[in-house]
């Protein structure tokens, strides 16, 4: 019996054509899967030469924490807690006695008294207020007591003609000779700002309370030089002077001539005492000679009453 024909082409031609031109890819290789249970806590086994670099994955040295309440526990936190590791050891800290607080705290007390008691010194001297120096002088403030330039209550009291606080700083044994940073001593500034008799008069009690006519600023200038070179340009200014303008100049001129006084009286004292020095060395201690020696002596002894080098 023959077959029948459908009219239908039933070959896998065409298939096998589409079938060849397309590629299957394989599914992704999946990785592997614990192969324990979660019941069994076990992970599966990491081989670390499989990684590269092995110091990312550095675990910690530290012994695992005893979750009971054992001996274990002491061991572990003795690990743990090293002398080592202690700040005393490893930064080196000090325990301070408490003696030497109380001597710090003490110290800067006594400082901070100090600068305060200077600093009312200083203003009493500059506003003439002559009750609140002798209060803080009173008190026991160094009457030297300078600010940040060297100046002291006896060079401000000086350069501003204040008779009373000059006194009462050298009462109270202010040094008269004090240099500030400028090597200027108080007779240098009075002579500078001379500007009326109270200046004269400042002057005098300067030099009667020991200040030298011979020191020196950082120019080279001595209080004589000073009071000269005012002098001159003082009458230079006033060539025709006026009742107001000769009163300054008879002022600078009785000023002058009394720091040339003392300096004339000191060289010639100083002279006094060179002489008998001389006549010293030159005499012998003979018998014959004992008059001599006696009334050089009593002359010494006149020389020295004279003397007023500091009065």
């Amino acid at each position: 019996m023959a077959a029948n024909d459908s009219g239908v082409d039933t070959s896998n031609d065409s298939n096998d054509g589409v079938s060849a031109s397309i590629m299957i890819t394989p599914p992704p290789i999946m990785p592997p899967t614990p192969t324990s249970s979660p019941n069994t806590h076990e992970w599966p086994t990491i081989n670390p030469n499989a990684f590269h670099s092995e110091e990312h994955f550095a675990l910690p040295t530290l012994p695992p924490l005893p979750l009971n309440s054992s001996s274990q526990s002491s061991d572990f936190m003795s690990s743990i807690i090293h002398p080592s590791t202690l700040p005393s050891s490893s930064h080196n800290f000090k325990m301070r006695p408490r003696t030497c607080i109380k001597s710090r705290l003490r110290f800067s007390y006594n400082n901070i008294f100090a600068e305060s008691a200077g600093r009312k010194l200083r203003y009493a001297a500059c506003t003439n207020n002559i009750e609140l120096l002798t209060k803080v002088l009173e008190s026991g403030a160094i009457p030297n007591a300078a600010d940040e330039y060297k100046r002291s209550p006896l060079h401000l009291a000086a350069c501003r003609g204040y008779i009373q606080i000059v006194q009462q700083l050298l009462k109270f044994g202010a040094n008269p000779n004090v240099v500030d940073s400028l090597g200027n001593t108080p007779l240098h500034l009075a002579v500078i700002s001379a500007s009326s008799n109270n200046f004269n008069v400042v002057v005098r009690v300067l030099l009667q309370g020991g200040a030298s006519v011979h020191m020196y600023d950082r120019s080279g200038k001595s209080p004589l030089e000073l009071a000269e070179a005012k002098l001159r340009l003082l009458r230079t200014r006033y060539e025709n002077p006026t009742p107001e303008t000769s009163k300054i100049l008879e002022d600078m001129c009785m000023l002058t001539a009394l720091i040339l006084r003392y300096m004339a009286k000191q060289q010639r004292e100083l002279e006094d005492l060179s002489n008998l020095e001389k006549r010293l060395q030159n005499l012998s201690t003979r018998d014959d000679q004992e008059q001599v020696v006696s009334q050089t002596a009593d002359e010494l002894l006149a020389s020295i009453e004279s003397l007023s080098l500091n009065k």
